[in-house]
């Protein structure tokens, strides 16, 4: 077996410094596919510091008679960097401004609605609000909240679905069945 094949599979086993060394050892070439895909430092330095989370939350389950360590790290890399720029892409469209458009002022939201919306995330229990506002507000996907959190896919989205609806009967102030299955804990 090679020397980062051991590595992996000793941080798979929670070894620390097994997974400081597995990082030295491959940080340069998976910033490098990075770099190559995203085409910006920062977005890859983002992306290569989500796949090394994904790789310490996922090295339990490599598996050496499948394939070479940097090749099972590699494609995570890849994976993380085509996220990002479905992100980046995702943002640039809602960024972009519309030459056509006409210039409307907005008025900020009303600082009460944020304070309600402040007050109906901290009635969720902590698992939910943070599922929720890693799907919501920085767009993560459902199959990534679950890597990270350590989860099933389907935990990952019911806490999601019932956050939401707990955080609308919250809002909406609702006091019938349904809100009441909303809030039951998750």
């Amino acid at each position: 077996m090679n020397e980062l094949a051991h590595l992996l599979q000793l941080t798979g086993q929670g070894d620390k410094m097994a997974f400081k060394q597995l990082y030295d050892a491959t940080a340069a070439r998976l910033l490098g596919q990075a770099m190559a895909l995203l085409r910006a430092r920062d977005a890859a330095e983002d992306a290569v510091q989500d796949a090394y989370l994904r790789i310490w939350a996922g090295a339990v389950h490599y598996d050496p008679a499948r394939g070479h360590a940097l090749a099972w790290m590699a494609r995570i890399m890849r994976n993380v960097a085509i996220d990002h720029l479905r992100r980046m892409r995702k943002a640039e469209r809602y960024l972009a401004p519309d030459e056509d458009a006409p210039e409307i002022a907005v008025d900020p939201e009303p600082v009460g609605d944020r304070l309600d919306l402040n007050a109906a995330l901290a009635s969720l229990p902590p698992a939910q609000r943070d599922t929720v506002c890693k799907v919501v507000v920085e767009g993560w996907t459902h199959e990534e909240v679950a890597l990270h959190e350590g989860v099933p896919l389907p935990t990952a989205k019911s806490r999601v679905q019932r956050g939401l609806r707990r955080l609308r009967a919250v809002l909406e102030g609702e006091a019938g069945p349904a809100a009441r299955r909303a809030m039951a804990p998750a």
